[in-house]
């Protein structure tokens, strides 16, 4: 989502996508609750981005050492109660 404002996405499915699974640009005031954001390249990216509300996800993500949520130039967010994981996780003997 680019410029945008008030905006909710509840109980949907982003999967399989080849870059970050939710990216918001300027975006304000969005919800983004109880989501299954799952084998992706990337977590959620997040720029410009405030009084935003992202809880109760589950973020799948494809590679090890990503970010699971980039925060840029963001603040007044409330992010919380989210569970992370990784499909690709490095082991060393």
């Amino acid at each position: 989502m680019l410029w945008s404002s008030n905006n909710t996405i509840i109980h949907s499915s982003v999967k399989s996508n080849t870059a970050y699974s939710v990216y918001l640009l300027s975006s304000h005031n969005t919800t983004l609750v109880e989501n299954g954001i799952i084998e992706n390249e990337y977590g959620v990216y997040l720029q410009s981005f405030c009084n935003n509300n992202i809880t109760h996800n589950n973020i799948q993500y494809k590679e090890y050492d990503t970010t699971a949520i980039h925060l840029e130039s963001s603040n007044s967010n409330i992010i919380y109660d989210n569970n992370f994981y990784t499909s690709n996780i490095k082991t060393d003997d």
